[in-house]
C-alpha cells in the first residue's frame, strides 16, 4: 500500500463513533483560519486491527496541535460525570465507556535514561512531525495513523505492507533495544496475530535476551504479556518457538528453556498449547498455563511459579 493514497473504511462501532466525535470537537479549538488546524488521528493496535478487519477493542487517539492544558479542559467538558484518568507526565487521558476505552493522547518524544521500563525522559510536544511522533512506536503495524474523521492513512513506516506480509518488525532499532519489555511484546504479538519476525527483530531479540535491562525485567510484566499471548485464537507454539531460539526463554523462563531442549516434549507441548488457544473458551489462559506445568517436573514446575509470581488461578491444584 502507499504512503498516504488510501484511506480506511472506519467500521461504525460505538467506540468508533465516540473517537470521531471527539475528532470533531477538536477541530472546532482553533478557528478554521488559522494554522496549525488540531487533528485527530487513530493510531496503534486499533488502526491495525482494522486492517486485519477485526474490531479494535479499545483505541488509541492521538491529538496535534493541542496542549495537554486545551485538551484536558475539552475532555472534561465533553465527557461529563464519565472519569478520566490523566497523566500529565506522559500527556495521555485514559477515558472508560461504556463502549470500551478511549486513550487519548498529545505527540511526545522519549529519551531513555536507565535500564527500567519508565526511566524515561519525556517531552510533550504538541506540535511534533507525525513521523517523527510515530517514531517512538514499537513496531511499524503499531506505528500507522488514520484520521479519525476520513480515514485518511499516514503510514511513514510500511506498517500496512507488514501486516500484508505477515512480518513484525522494529520501527526504530536504537530504541526498541533499549527498552526490555519490548522483546515480551514481540513475542506475544507473533502469537496473537501468526506473525512471523523480521531479520532484524530476529537479531534484536538475541541481542536484547543477553542485556542486564532483561535481567530486571519485572515478572508481572513479562507475565502480563505471556497473558496476552495466552488469548482464544492465538497460536502459542508460534511465539514460543522465537522465544526459545532468541534466548528470551533462557534469560528469564529456564524451566520451559530447559524443556524446549527436548524436542519430542517441546513439540508435544506447543500442539497442545495451540490447541487450547483454537478452543476459544474463557480460560483459555488457565488451560495453557496449566499444559506448562504438566508438561514440567514438579520441581521445573515450583520454579517456573516462583519465576514468574504465577496467581493461583493458573496453578494446578497440587501447586496452590
Amino acid at each position: 500500500m502507499p504512503n498516504t493514497a488510501y484511506a480506511l473504511t472506519l467500521p461504525l462501532t460505538p467506540l468508533l463513533r465516540q473517537a470521531k466525535r471527539l475528532a470533531q470537537t477538536v477541530i472546532r479549538l482553533v478557528p478554521a483560519h488559522k494554522r496549525p488546524q488540531p487533528r485527530a488521528y487513530l493510531v496503534g493496535g486499533a488502526v491495525r486491527d482494522i486492517i486485519l478487519n477485526l474490531p479494535p477493542k479499545d483505541i488509541d487517539i492521538e491529538v496535534y496541535h493541542v496542549t495537554f492544558p486545551q485538551l484536558s479542559t475539552l475532555l472534561k467538558k465533553t465527557y461529563g460525570d464519565i472519569p478520566i484518568r490523566a497523566n500529565a507526565r506522559y500527556g495521555t487521558w485514559e477515558i472508560r465507556t461504556q463502549a470500551g476505552s478511549l486513550n487519548v493522547s498529545i505527540p511526545r518524544t522519549e529519551t531513555q535514561h536507565g535500564p527500567g521500563h519508565t526511566d524515561l525522559k519525556v517531552t510533550l510536544r504538541p506540535h511534533l512531525s507525525r513521523a517523527k511522533a510515530l517514531a517512538r512506536r514499537d513496531f511499524t503495524i503499531n506505528a500507522i495513523l488514520a484520521d479519525a474523521l476520513t480515514g485518511k492513512v499516514y503510514d511513514p513506516y510500511q506498517g500496512a505492507r507488514d501486516i500484508q506480509k505477515g512480518i513484525l518488525q522494529p520501527v526504530a532499532i536504537n530504541t526498541f533495544a533499549k527498552d526490555a519489555l519490548r522483546a515480551w511484546r514481540a513475542v506475544q504479538l507473533l502469537g496473537r496475530y501468526n506473525l512471523r519476525p523480521g531479520t532484524t527483530l530476529q537479531h534484536l531479540l538475541k541481542h536484547m535476551a543477553k542485556a542486564p535491562a532483561m535481567r530486571v525485567l519485572s515478572a508481572e510484566r513479562i507475565l502480563a504479556e505471556c497473558d496476552k499471548l495466552f488469548t482464544p485464537g492465538s497460536k502459542p507454539s508460534n511465539a514460543l518457538k522465537v522465544a526459545q531460539t532468541s534466548g528470551l526463554l533462557t534469560a528469564r523462563i529456564q524451566p520451559l528453556a530447559k524443556l524446549g531442549k527436548k524436542p519430542t516434549a517441546w513439540r508435544a507441548l506447543l500442539v497442545e498449547l495451540d490447541r487450547c488457544a483454537a478452543t476459544k473458551s474463557k480460560n483459555t489462559q488457565a488451560a495453557c498455563w496449566h499444559a506448562i506445568l504438566k508438561a514440567l517436573s514438579p520441581q521445573a514446575g515450583l520454579v517456573l511459579i516462583h519465576t514468574l509470581k504465577l496467581p493461583k488461578k493458573y496453578r494446578l491444584p497440587k501447586n496452590r
